[in-house]
């Protein structure tokens, strides 16, 4: 039988309009994209027939998800998907195209042009000190997942209160965490010792990296961000 709409039916938990609902989406798509890089859709094409869907009629969602799913299964990245993790993968396993005789070759000596922050470590570049303009929603989610990560960093908002308020946010994480048995008190505490909350700009001093993750104020993002610039370490990277 078709689907139908149950009169007066509410979604358990609430819908992207509820408050604590739309908190959570706020900084999910950014969550989201720190796991997949951007490289795969269909985690994001999921949240997004989710969000949708849950604001119409059981018909119109229903097609809303068999649009993205369509999407998803005709589209030119799961065939490269399929190409690549089953025939390409078990082509490289059985030695296709392997010139037979030939031994592995290993650099014995590198060079590297140029002895700045790219040449000095030419496997992979990290950041040691990392401050967020902004302690909002998307704010305290970048703090929570670069703390997480054992990487400092700095939470700044206009007041000491309102960053608090963001690093509490990482607290309830942690906290959850916690009582779920996946981390323990000392390692939560830890985590949390290595965001500071505040409000002064020159906290930031020494921070390679910089997140401006101020709300769609373009005055307020440029003011902020100049004001922060000067505390950037040399080779620093300015974000937004």
């Amino acid at each position: 039988s078709p689907a139908k709409d149950v009169k007066g039916y509410k979604i358990p938990g609430g819908d992207p309009k509820t408050p604590a609902v739309a908190q959570v989406l706020a900084i999910a798509p950014a969550m989201l994209r720190d796991k997949t890089k951007g490289c795969y859709p269909a985690p994001e094409a999921i949240m997004a027939a989710a969000v949708e869907g849950a604001q119409v009629d059981v018909d119109t969602a229903l097609r809303i998800e068999s649009r993205y799913f369509t999407q998803l299964t005709t589209g030119q990245i799961s065939k490269n998907m399929i190409g690549t993790f089953w025939h390409g993968l078990n082509a490289i396993k059985s030695g296709a195209s392997r010139p037979a005789d030939v031994t592995k070759w290993q650099a014995t000596k590198v060079g590297v042009l140029g002895a700045g922050m790219m040449g000095a470590d030419v496997t992979k570049w990290q950041a040691t000190k990392v401050g967020v303009l902004g302690a909002g929603m998307m704010g305290a989610g970048i703090a929570y997942s670069t703390a997480i990560k054992g990487i400092p960093v700095v939470l700044k908002d206009v007041s000491v209160e309102n960053a608090e308020k963001g690093k509490a946010y990482s607290q309830k994480l942690l906290d959850k965490r916690v009582s779920q048995g996946r981390m323990t008190a000392e390692k939560r505490d830890q985590v949390l010792s290595l965001i500071t909350a505040t409000a002064s700009a020159q906290d930031l001093q020494g921070c390679d990296l910089i997140i401006e993750a101020v709300f769609e104020n373009q005055e307020l993002k440029a003011k902020v961000t100049q004001e922060a610039e000067q505390y950037l370490a040399p080779n620093g990277v300015m974000a937004s």
